[in-house]
C-alpha cells in the first residue's frame, strides 16, 4: 500500500510538471494572431515565411516547430545552463528577427560564421531580453541587448533566434 501511495504521489507531482511545461509552450491562437498581424504567413502545416523573406519551418530536435522553437525563448527554462529570455512580445520577435535579416542583406552586418549555416549577432540598442537557466539564475538574470540569428540554406531558412 506505501508503495501504491509512493507512486501515486509521484505521478501527481510529475503531471503537475508536465503541465506547468505545456503551460509556456507557444499556442495555436498565438501563432494565428502573427498571421492577422500580417508578421507571418502559413506556406504549410510547419512553415511560415516573414515580411522580410525569412523562412521559419521544419522541426527541432525535440519535435517543436521552428516558429516554436524560436518562440520558447519568450520564458525562461530553469533547468537549462544557459537561456536566452525574450522581454518583448512574439510580435516584436518576429520584427526584430526581420530588421536582423535586413542589416545582413544590406551587408551592413556581417556573419561570425559562414558555411552550412550563417550566424549573425545584433545589437539592437536596447533590452531585448535577460539571460536565463541556472547560468542567469548565479548572475542574477544579467539584461541582454543583443540577439543572435542562425539561418541556413539559400532561402534563408531560420534555425534559431534568441536573446544573448
Amino acid at each position: 500500500m506505501k508503495r501504491l501511495s509512493a507512486l501515486f504521489i509521484s505521478l501527481l507531482f510529475f503531471s503537475g510538471i508536465t503541465a506547468k511545461a505545456e503551460d509556456t509552450r507557444f499556442s495555436s491562437p498565438e501563432i494565428r494572431n502573427l498571421e492577422k498581424q500580417g508578421l507571418i504567413i502559413r506556406e504549410r502545416p510547419d512553415t511560415w515565411k516573414t515580411r522580410g523573406g525569412l523562412i521559419i519551418s521544419g522541426y527541432d530536435r525535440d519535435g517543436k516547430t521552428r516558429l516554436e522553437h524560436i518562440m520558447k525563448h519568450l520564458s525562461d527554462v530553469k533547468g537549462k545552463g544557459k537561456h536566452g529570455v525574450f522581454t518583448i512580445g512574439s510580435d516584436r520577435v518576429i520584427i526584430l528577427m526581420d530588421r536582423v535579416w535586413a542589416e545582413a542583406k544590406s551587408g551592413s552586418l556581417k556573419p561570425l560564421h559562414t558555411g552550412a549555416r550563417y550566424v549573425y549577432v545584433y545589437d539592437a540598442g536596447h533590452r531585448t531580453g535577460y539571460l536565463g537557466g541556472r547560468g542567469g539564475a548565479k548572475k542574477g538574470y544579467p539584461v541582454l541587448r543583443k540577439v543572435r540569428l542562425v539561418l541556413e540554406g539559400k532561402t534563408p531558412r531560420v534555425v534559431t533566434f534568441y536573446p544573448i
